[in-house]
């Protein structure tokens, strides 16, 4: 096993790991797997430490009990944990729903070899590869002709057509525990999420499209919410920045809070906190030197 490039079987089918093995092997995972809408699940342990300290006034600030927070883009559910436990360690009431695009999967397996396998997301993309004990990422990231980028492609080429045979058993049912068995693959199913995310009556992780429509019950939900690390510049146009704070504003109510946060390759964070005032975003206080879409926000 390479601790760069761990399996899917590695990070959550194994057993046997220390805390600090697990946390580890999550980290180089999730970095590697790659989203349909162009983002990677890049998460770690104590990412967001700093923002919750500082914005916690503005959340106790707030009327409502138990305060409901939205964690968008949350990846594997570790930083939404975090909050959690700071903000109930705090005696803070709140409920708290993380969302990321891809949250259920199925580990695809050929009957004959569980060396060669894809992770496939609710609507039958390929998310990750593991082959003979490496994981890959879905997009090629090297040149064309490596070897690497060869073997993925003949990896996607191979289970495209293993899926078809299969037909609709590739689908991925939230919350399905059972694997079954096709005429050529296997199916195992997989949340996405940390071993340490634990799910309760007061916090979540559901599947969530920014770019969709809002559901009836998402709509005027939150008193808060929280986009780190996804409205990002490097991943996104400005339009589409814009589409994505209609749909968060139209969750929020109105003096809802929306922190914006991006975490730069050193780890610094930069964020920016806005409240939603006759249905515009005002900006009121800043984490190091804001939201690099600052004004991307308070003109939407």
């Amino acid at each position: 096993m390479s601790k760069e490039a761990p399996t899917v079987h590695e990070v959550f089918l194994a057993s046997g790991k220390s805390m600090e093995e697990r946390s580890a092997l999550e980290r180089q995972f999730f970095a590697r797997v790659a989203l349909t809408n162009g983002t990677f699940k890049t998460t770690y342990p104590n990412r967001l430490d700093d923002i919750n300290e500082a914005f916690y006034p503005h959340l106790v600030r707030l009327a409502d009990r138990p305060i409901r927070i939205m964690d968008v883009g949350a990846s594997s559910g570790i930083s939404t944990s975090e909050w959690y436990k700071y903000l109930s360690r705090s005696g803070v009431d709140c409920d708290i729903t993380g969302s990321d695009l891809t949250v259920y999967a199925s580990l695809l397996t050929f009957r004959f070899t569980s060396r060669v396998a894809a992770l496939v997301d609710s609507k039958g993309n390929i998310v990750h590869f593991d082959l003979f004990g490496t994981g890959y990422p879905r997009q090629p990231t090297r040149k064309l002709l490596r070897p690497n980028t060869l073997r993925t492609l003949a990896a996607k080429a191979l289970f495209r057509a293993a899926m078809m045979i299969d037909g609709n058993l590739s689908s991925v049912k939230a919350g399905r525990t059972t694997p079954q068995h096709g005429f050529v693959l296997k199916y195992q199913p997989i949340a996405l999420l940390s071993r340490s995310f634990a799910c309760n009556d007061r916090l979540r992780m559901i599947e969530d499209d920014l770019c969709a429509e809002n559901e009836g019950a998402l709509c005027q939900a939150f008193d808060v919410i929280r986009a780190a690390n996804i409205l990002n510049l490097v991943y996104f146009p400005i339009d589409l920045i814009g589409r994505m704070l209609a749909t968060l504003k139209g969750r929020l109510k109105e003096d809802g809070v929306l922190i914006v946060v991006r975490t730069l390759a050193s780890g610094e964070n930069n964020a920016s906190i806005f409240r939603l005032i006759s249905s515009r975003f005002v900006l009121i206080e800043r984490f190091g030197k804001g939201s690099e879409i600052e004004h991307i926000v308070t003109d939407s």
